[in-house]
């Protein structure tokens, strides 16, 4: 988004006036950031950081600024030397300037200089600025070059120890933002260093669930859960160790889970109490998502990976969760506890536990 505004460039207030979100004051300081839009409420935002503390500031607006913005702010001056120095890529300016800040005002300028350099993909100019960076912000420095895409900006951070498990505002991890780009190189280094596929942000959404939604094929590849899963394989019922609070346990049965692709599929057949064969497949992407379901009664289902030794699934009719199941392989690698709770007519909720060997 465009902005009257310059990147790092001090401005002051004009007069008392007050905005959407924050009252200025004449007289006071601050440093322009970034521009943004909200489609939710169709306003403009004119981000900036105060000196010296260097918190945050909006100025938020129904239209985009103009040259209206003069009558509340003038600017006194230009970028700090330091923040176009990390954006040009120059480390020679950067070192020479470092030592030459004001002290109360050198975490600020460091850290937009951080974002220039991430910007701009110069990791040698963040590698020298970054031990200079709060560790808090090294973390938002993390998603900002996510966000932009910037590799070497990406694996300099990481490499100053920052993990990739950081969220935003709104839960999202790096490798959120880029399986949002699809961007496969990007990808490829933050599961190198154990990013989460199946990370949930606020709403629910997956990594892999948003490489899927924007058909990113190749990152949809990276990220889908492995050709296997310990749960994965052929499993016969042990049909003297099931417990159940509702129906008869099978004389009988066979589980089939097979795991590929970021998919789960199971084929389960059984004999009934009665001698009666039954039969049932289903299966879907281990995002955790809701999917469609054509089962009676059943609106939607979905799968989750819990980790590498647990496989859960759900099914519901609209809001109305309907039953919940759990299968998880023991450490040795032969025995598979399947745990299904499903709700009564009284809408009590019941469990049946079986017990599989593996075959």
């Amino acid at each position: 988004m465009d902005a009257p505004f310059e990147f790092a460039a001090r401005y002051r207030v004009r007069h008392d006036f007050a905005a959407l979100r924050d009252r200025f004051v004449v007289g006071e300081e601050l440093v322009y950031v970034r521009a943004a839009y909200s489609t939710y409420d169709d306003m403009h935002g004119y981000f900036f950081r105060s000196l010296p503390g260097g918190g945050w500031r909006s100025w938020d607006l129904d239209a985009p600024a103009g040259d209206n913005w003069r009558e509340h702010f003038e600017e006194i001056a230009g970028p700090e030397r330091l923040v176009v120095a990390a954006a040009a890529g120059d480390l020679e300016a950067v070192e020479a300037r470092l030592p030459m800040l004001i002290s109360h005002e050198a975490p600020l300028w460091t850290e937009l200089a951080c974002m220039r350099a991430a910007g701009n993909d110069h990791a040698a100019v963040l590698e020298r600025l970054l031990p200079t960076l709060a560790l808090d912000r090294r973390a938002e420095l993390l998603m900002f070059a996510c966000r932009e895409g910037t590799v070497a900006a990406v694996a300099t951070v990481l490499a100053a120890g920052i993990g990739v498990d950081h969220r935003d505002s709104a839960g999202q991890t790096p490798l959120h933002h880029a399986a949002a780009r699809g961007d496969r190189l990007l990808v490829e280094l933050l599961r190198s260093h154990g990013a989460d596929p199946l990370a949930a942000n606020d709403s629910g959404t997956t990594p892999l669930s948003l490489a899927r939604a924007w058909r990113h094929d190749a990152v949809l590849a990276l990220l889908a859960a492995p050709d296997s899963h310990r749960c994965a394989g052929t499993w016969e019922l042990v049909p003297e160790l099931s417990l159940y609070d509702f129906g008869e346990p099978a004389r009988s049965g066979r589980y089939q889970i097979a795991v590929a692709a970021g998919q789960v599929r199971f084929a389960i057949d059984w004999e009934t109490s009665d001698g009666q064969p039954r039969e049932i497949a289903f299966g879907g992407w281990l995002d955790g998502l809701r999917l469609p379901c054509e089962f009676p009664g059943i609106t939607h289902l979905s799968f989750t990976a819990v980790d590498d030794n647990t496989l859960d699934s759900d099914t519901y009719d609209g809001e109305r969760h309907l039953s919940h199941a759990r299968r998880r392989v023991s450490d040795d690698g032969r025995l598979l506890a399947v745990v299904q709770q499903a709700r009564t007519p009284e809408g009590c909720w019941a469990a049946n536990f079986s017990v599989y060997r593996r075959i």
